[in-house]
């Protein structure tokens, strides 16, 4: 990265950094105080613009935690996105009432059904309550109130925290950090918060950087991608996406399709994090009559009707000293 580019994206990130310092010496002093819930609270967060994979870990994490240590897990979440009403507010997500949420659907921006749609990460997250009854979510921007409903309610024996590494208002017992190791300099926080966490986790790496002696011992996380079908190899291929960090999904997914097809040609478009798609869209990438793959992130807010004209890139993790990261848990579990 040139120095120009470097120096530009501290001038850009410093006003977020000092006014999170301040929100921070707020509660350093005594004028702010956080929440304690009654039940440990593992926070998953990072300290960049997006783009290091938290909703995928969150997923890994909340499945891993409910089999190891046979524990009932809750993740509180803000739902970022959503379109829920204030009044609803919080909503409690388990076995029990996932399928008024797995219907709703969201054409740019509004909601389509008479369902609230709980926006694209939390969606993602109903597919591991639907398979696991151990693993329930709640959702509100006040994480503390959406934490006490869910203890009145289900009753659960912990809490993980998504999006987290900002939120001062609730009390950690466990703070994971996820470090994008492709990061060009955009950060929310200084970089010496890293030091504060229980837990780094390196994401986005390759084989190049865990060759590295000084990394053997870390833990990480590596992707790979499933198909959700076979492509046609008589098309070319147009990757769409609307993530903080499209460019990895694109390289990703083509060295993935080198390694596994013969096709025409590598097409890609780009979309803001968070995307969501219009009809007008949706028919303009549907009309290109190509292979048209996407992330389950962009999936989620595409009608149904449309969805069979998609292939579905699945991102599926492979944590890297996962023995290492259980076990820090499990001595706080523990205590």
């Amino acid at each position: 990265m040139s120095s120009f580019k470097a120096k530009f994206k501290k001038i850009i990130s410093a006003p977020y950094q000092v006014a999170h310092e301040l929100h921070k010496l707020l509660y350093k002093k005594g004028f702010l105080k956080p929440k304690k819930l009654k039940l440990p609270v593992i926070s998953i967060g990072n300290i960049s613009f997006g783009g290091t994979g938290k909703t995928p870990f969150t997923i890994y994490l909340a499945e891993k935690l409910s089999e190891t240590c046979d524990k009932k897990i809750c993740i509180l979440t803000r739902a970022y996105k959503s379109r829920i009403p204030q009044s609803s507010l919080p909503i409690i997500i388990n076995n029990s009432n996932i399928k008024q949420f797995r219907d709703s659907e969201y054409v740019q921006g509004v909601r389509e059904t008479e369902h609230v749609f709980i926006g694209d990460e939390a969606t993602l997250m109903l597919e591991i309550i639907q398979k696991n009854s151990k693993i329930s979510m709640a959702i509100d921007s006040n994480r503390y109130a959406a934490g006490k409903k869910a203890i009145q309610e289900i009753n659960p024996n912990l809490f993980i925290l998504d999006d987290a590494q900002q939120h001062l208002k609730l009390e950690k017992d466990f703070k994971i950090i996820l470090i994008n190791i492709n990061e060009s300099g955009y950060y929310r926080e200084f970089s010496n918060i890293l030091k504060d966490a229980d837990c780094l986790i390196y994401s986005k790496v390759d084989n190049h950087w865990l060759l590295q002696e000084e990394n053997k011992n870390k833990i990480a996380i590596v992707y790979n991608i499933k198909l959700s079908k076979e492509i046609d190899k008589n098309k070319s291929v147009t990757a769409f996406a609307g993530l903080a960090d499209n460019d990895y999904f694109f390289k990703i997914l083509e060295n993935n399709l080198k390694n596994q097809y013969f096709y025409k040609n590598f097409n890609t478009i780009k979309f803001p994090d968070h995307h969501g798609y219009s009809i007008d869209e949706i028919e303009a990438l549907i009309s290109l009559n190509e292979n048209l793959i996407c992330t389950e992130k962009d999936l989620v807010k595409i009608p149904s009707e449309y969805q069979k004209s998609f292939i579905v890139a699945k991102l599926e993790l492979k944590i890297i000293n996962e023995d290492i990261l259980i076990n820090k848990i499990k001595k706080i579990l523990e205590a």
